[in-house]
């Protein structure tokens, strides 16, 4: 037999059993060991932004073609994702245990890439991202001066050069923000909490992004709650809002009612047209792609002048709607120089803003009705039923 050569010769299968040992001891230095084995499965993160955009308005146009290309990815386990109103859109790609991450990672590119050609030409411009990265916070560093060697902005400027990068490169570190407030400087204090006011640029053209009516509309919430806003700000260190509301009685909370909101059909309107009027180029693509949904004609203006200029050459529009706030004229003021300027003008007017409040802000004497943002298809189904039907009143949308 086999075993009974190493029997007979004792010293050569000692031999062969110490080179045996020697090789597996060279060679364990040498193999590829994993100190904890993959037992949480692998994530991949996916984030765009539609500059503008509400959270249906997001979710609609970005979320739902992305994840219909997302479902088909190999490995795939489950995905979670958000839409936020500043136009945000993140989604966590959970896959199997064992599942190469690089692998997935392709994988998921390829699905985003056969995506982009359904969406908005805002989202491609500012790209997609495919990270690996999880959800949670490794580790939060605090930076800071005396003012005197270096002030805040020249620390920013350093951790940005220096250190920001140098930790992305660490390895398990998939990426570094910087968070810091820039403040407002002294003579804009006064003026922030007006409309369309921000500090150093146009609207929405502000390296921060923002149209400058956040302050506006606060303000005048507060107001209506017979409160107070005030401001504290330091540059380089950010801005400190104390809100005081006087005479306040808690109550406790107030059981709320919850009514089914029923689904509208889609009801076709060729034969409407109308004019749009806003000084956001965006809100008026996204508004008009809603109404051309809905197969109504749309003409847009950037400014009231415009639109005044549209209906001198113009008169056979069914409808017009209007932003609320806007620089120069504002939407009450064009309401009124239509109804001074076109006595033979007999469409209705109807006002597009966030402001609930805007029925007693502003004039309800020569519109129709408010459209209250975010806009969404079927809001504008109800309207234009409303309106083709000719039904009188004042209402809110």
């Amino acid at each position: 037999m086999f075993s009974r050569f190493f029997i007979e010769r004792p010293r050569f299968a000692l031999v062969l059993c110490i080179i045996l040992v020697l090789v597996g001891v060279i060679s364990l230095y040498k193999l590829p060991v994993a100190e904890y084995p993959e037992i949480t499965p692998p994530q991949l993160y996916i984030s765009a932004n539609y500059t503008g955009a509400s959270a249906d308005v997001v979710m609609q146009t970005v979320a739902i073609p992305l994840e219909d290309k997302i479902n088909g990815v190999d490995d795939l386990l489950y995905f979670s994702s958000t839409c936020g109103n500043d136009g945000a859109y993140s989604c966590t790609v959970t896959f199997k245990s064992g599942t190469d991450s690089d692998i997935a990672m392709v994988n998921l590119q390829n699905a985003v890439k056969r995506a982009e050609a359904k969406l908005p030409s805002e989202v491609t411009k500012t790209g997609i991202s495919v990270e690996k990265r999880g959800s949670d916070i490794l580790a939060m560093f605090t930076f800071l001066t005396d003012g005197q060697n270096m002030n805040l902005m020249q620390l920013h400027n350093y951790i940005e050069s220096n250190v920001k990068d140098a930790i992305t490169r660490l390895d398990g570190v998939s990426s570094a923000e910087l968070m810091s407030g820039i403040g407002i400087k002294k003579e804009a204090q006064e003026k922030v909490f007006e409309p369309f006011i921000q500090q150093d640029a146009l609207r929405d053209s502000h390296a921060y992004k923002g149209s400058g009516l956040g302050l506006a509309i606060t303000k005048r919430l507060i107001n209506c709650m017979n409160g107070t806003i005030s401001l504290e700000s330091d540059i380089g260190k950010g801005c400190e809002f104390v809100v005081e509301l006087r005479d306040i009685t808690y109550v406790g909370a107030l059981p709320a009612a919850v009514e089914a909101t029923p689904v509208i059909p889609e009801e076709k309107m060729e034969s409407f047209r109308v004019l749009l009027v806003d000084d956001i180029p965006l809100n008026l693509r996204v508004l008009k792609a809603m109404l051309q949904k809905l197969g109504i004609e749309c003409q847009t203006a950037n400014s009231g002048k415009e639109a005044i200029e549209i209906l001198r050459n113009d008169h056979g529009f069914n409808a017009l709607l209007t932003d609320m706030w806007m620089p120069e004229m504002n939407g009450a003021e064009l309401a009124a120089a239509i109804h001074h300027e076109f006595s033979n003008v007999t469409f209705p007017i109807v006002a597009v803003t966030a402001d609930t409040e805007a029925g007693a802000n502003f004039s309800k004497e020569h519109f129709a009705g408010i459209l209250l943002k975010p806009l969404t298809v079927e809001k504008l189904q109800k309207l234009f039923s409303k309106l083709k039907k000719k039904e009188s009143g004042w209402s809110v949308i």
